[in-house]
C-alpha cells in the first residue's frame, strides 16, 4: 500500500510529461518545479492521512505475531519436556531388561 501512494503512477506519468515538455520547450523549467513541488506536497499530505492506518496495523500485526510466537513456543517446550519425559522411562526400562537378560544369560 505504501508504494502505491508513493510510486503513484498518475504523478509519475504527470512529471514524465511535464519534462517532456520542458525539453521540446513547451513549458517554463519553473512551471515544471512548481509541479514537482505541487506533487511532492500532495505525496507528503497522502503519506500523512496513511501513517495512522499503518501505525495501527503494524502495531496489531506485531502483538498476534509476539502472542503466536509465545504460544507456540510454549507448546513445543511442553512437548518437548514430554518426549523427554517418555524417553527417560523408556531408557529406565531397557536398561533394566538389559540387566535382568545379562543376570540370566550370564552375558
Amino acid at each position: 500500500m505504501l508504494e502505491k501512494i508513493v510510486f503513484n503512477e498518475a504523478q509519475l506519468i504527470i512529471l514524465k510529461k511535464g519534462i517532456d515538455k520542458v525539453a521540446n520547450g513547451y513549458l517554463n523549467p519553473k512551471d515544471l518545479r512548481k509541479q514537482i513541488i505541487e506533487l511532492r506536497v500532495k505525496l507528503i499530505e497522502e503519506l500523512i492521512e496513511f501513517f495512522p492506518f499503518y501505525l495501527k496495523q503494524s502495531l496489531t500485526e506485531n502483538k498476534l505475531t509476539s502472542f503466536t510466537d509465545s504460544n507456540i513456543s510454549s507448546q513445543i517446550s511442553k512437548e518437548l519436556n514430554e518426549k523427554n519425559n517418555l524417553l527417560e522411562e523408556v531408557g529406565f526400562k531397557v536398561n533394566n531388561i538389559y540387566i535382568k537378560l545379562k543376570e540370566k544369560f550370564d552375558v
